[in-house]
């Protein structure tokens, strides 16, 4: 019988559980459940601006509160490399100065090849596993809910690391990142967004003249930010100003502070890889008598240009 909180047929496992072959669908299944998450919906919370028709303003905003258990919003700040079914150890991120130049050609003219200027970043992966037992008796006495609690709770960790570790790359960043507090948050992200255009501009971006960000921050600061967002002419703050530049989103999380945000122009030359999903081997351990899990996941990511992100302070 499916169970509904994992889909895993606990009770058909454990009939049959020194069965190579229900052992190995009892992995699949596993492996199943750990890759759930990523096929999900991004789900937000959404409030419209008091003014809509302000050019260069989104008329809506998102608001993104990851729920309590799983945190995904760093997904939309990175560029996502499919290293699963690739053979090398490590991606690049390419820093091209010179791209290509267009110009007007003759009739019969050959178009001119340029070279191009690079430096490369390699981002190589990062290995974490863990390992449990099932013991016969949870199967003994029908004791599915711990097997339950047991896959959610390395689930959990292990998403939990997978987050930690791309948000930790904003708070590694260098103190050139960082944006002084000017009047008000309005005047501050404006700010942090101009120093952003002007630092990548000549980098090869092609960031066009109005591109979109996305703004991280701890979740205590959720309001505080969306009221900022939310200044518009018609209902100002107490400094008549409001954004001018394109912020979509707002990704709160508990793995950032509460002391300061982040301005990012997403994507580009932040990027995240994974080689490997979470997924799981058993074997028999007939001195503890149980069935014992490992579980393994390869990941890694980089912010191979600082210029795409500001550290804005709060006063």
């Amino acid at each position: 019988m499916l169970n509904d909180r994992t889909g895993i047929d606990w009770e058909g496992f454990g009939k049959h559980r020194h069965d190579p072959v229900a052992v190995k669908d009892m992995a699949t299944d596993i492996t199943a459940f750990f890759k759930e998450p990523f096929e999900r919906e991004e789900k937000g919370v959404k409030f419209i601006p008091s003014d809509p028709n302000l050019a260069g303003v989104p008329s809506v905003i998102n608001v993104f509160a990851n729920s309590a258990e799983e945190d995904f919003g760093y997904e939309r700040l990175f560029d996502f490399v499919d290293m699963r079914k690739s053979t090398a150890k490590t991606f690049e991120i390419l820093d091209a100065s010179n791209g290509i130049t267009f110009e007007q050609i003759k009739e019969g003219e050959p178009i001119k090849i340029r070279g191009i200027s690079t430096s490369k970043t390699a981002v190589g992966y990062l290995k974490y596993g863990g390992g449990l037992g099932f013991l016969d008796d949870w199967f003994r006495f029908n004791q599915y809910y711990l097997m339950d609690d047991v896959l959610r709770d390395v689930r959990l960790k292990y998403l939990s690391i997978m987050a930690s570790v791309h948000y930790g790359l904003l708070t590694a960043l260098g103190s050139g990142v960082n944006q002084a507090f000017s009047v008000d948050d309005v005047t501050t992200i404006n700010n942090a967004i101009a120093k952003i255009l002007t630092d990548i501009k000549g980098k090869g971006y092609a960031a066009g003249e109005n591109p979109v960000f996305k703004i991280a921050s701890g979740t205590g600061l959720k309001a505080r930010i969306a009221k900022a967002l939310a200044a518009a002419f018609i209902n100002p703050n107490t400094n008549n100003n409001q954004i001018v530049y394109r912020v979509d989103e707002v990704i709160a999380t508990t793995e950032l502070a509460d002391d300061k945000y982040y301005v990012v122009l997403p994507k580009a030359k932040m990027k995240r890889g994974v080689w490997n999903d979470l997924n799981g081997e058993s074997q028999r351990d007939a001195l503890r008598r149980a069935e014992d899990m490992t579980w393994e996941g390869k990941f890694n990511a980089a912010i191979g240009d600082a210029a795409q992100v500001r550290r804005c302070s709060l006063s």
